[in-house]
């Protein structure tokens, strides 16, 4: 079976990703951030890779706005109803 790894939403200015993040986990639905934006690694700073004045604002809003859903091939589709449902409830 086909299963996506991760599962992706962008959210706009009404609620920030970190917000929605905490209020899912005290519903018991778990999310993880989108990756950091490779500019802002540690190790690419260390090895001066980016220039200082360089600017990357698409992966920064993704970073600032976005996060992943539960996702795999252990989810019921229970499961996926409830996380859509919350959504639905959350961001009226």
């Amino acid at each position: 079976k086909n299963i996506y790894w991760v599962y992706p939403i962008t959210l706009n200015n009404k609620i920030k990703a970190k917000d929605l993040s905490k209020r899912l986990i005290k519903l018991g639905i778990e999310t993880r951030p989108f990756f950091y934006p490779m500019h802002m690694q540690p190790i690419i700073k260390k090895l001066k890779l980016v220039k200082k004045n360089e600017k990357f604002p698409v992966s920064e809003k993704l970073y600032a706005t976005g996060l992943y859903l539960p996702s795999g091939i252990g989810n019921t589709f229970k499961e996926l109803n409830k996380v859509v449902k919350v959504l639905k409830t959350i961001l009226k």
